[in-house]
């Protein structure tokens, strides 16, 4: 391997990546590969997270409170002119308004939206300590700089795990069996009675 890379990869490509000041990473390589490894890939997955939840919950959340406004309406005024028409098609809004509101509060797009988005400026702050913390140790011109370097980063990855299983125990605490989504779906939209011919 040559002079100036880490693990195949030159430093200045590494420069480029990163998100800090680049003397950082010349005088402390193996933390900010670390950071890297473990900060930065994490926190644009929770930024790609958070805006996939975002945008599930706005599209269904509106489709639900559209049909939802609209259902009453339609039963006083029939859009079709035969009345057995009428009545399927009010089935099939009052079907698709209960399947919103259950996909809704089983996957709790809302809910893992703003943890994921909290992730992400949680990482983000972490990693700007981070680089201050760098900083501070190289502007000391420590001998011992290399070591305290390490211990930093060390600290801040023992503060990633006990972010980590924040995010495992409201993920897990969040899941709804799909049972009892069933049953507050039929409580906030009963089954429409059958139709008499």
């Amino acid at each position: 391997m040559r002079a100036g890379s880490m693990l195949g990869v030159s430093r200045k490509a590494l420069q480029r990546s990163y998100q800090w000041s680049p003397e950082i990473t010349d005088s402390f390589p193996a933390g900010a590969e670390l950071i890297d490894k473990f900060l930065t890939l994490r926190r644009r997955r929770y930024r790609r997270l958070a805006s996939l939840h975002v945008v599930w919950f706005k599209v269904i959340g509106a489709i639900e409170i559209v049909l939802s406004i609209t259902l009453p309406l339609l039963f006083v005024v029939p859009i079709m002119r035969d009345e057995r028409a009428n009545y399927v098609f009010l089935a099939v809004v009052s079907v698709v308004v209960a399947i919103a509101a259950g996909l809704r509060n089983f996957y709790s797009w809302d809910t893992n939206w703003r943890l994921y988005r909290s992730q992400e400026f949680i990482l983000a702050g972490m990693v700007a300590q981070w680089e201050v913390a760098m900083l501070q140790i190289l502007q000391s011109g420590s001998p011992d700089a290399q070591r305290a370097a390490l211990d930093e980063t060390a600290s801040v990855l023992a503060e990633l795990t006990e972010l980590f299983d924040h995010e495992n125990s409201t993920l897990f605490n969040a899941v709804v069996p799909p049972e009892s989504v069933k049953k507050k779906v039929r409580a906030v939209h009963p089954p429409n009675p059958p139709v008499v011919p």
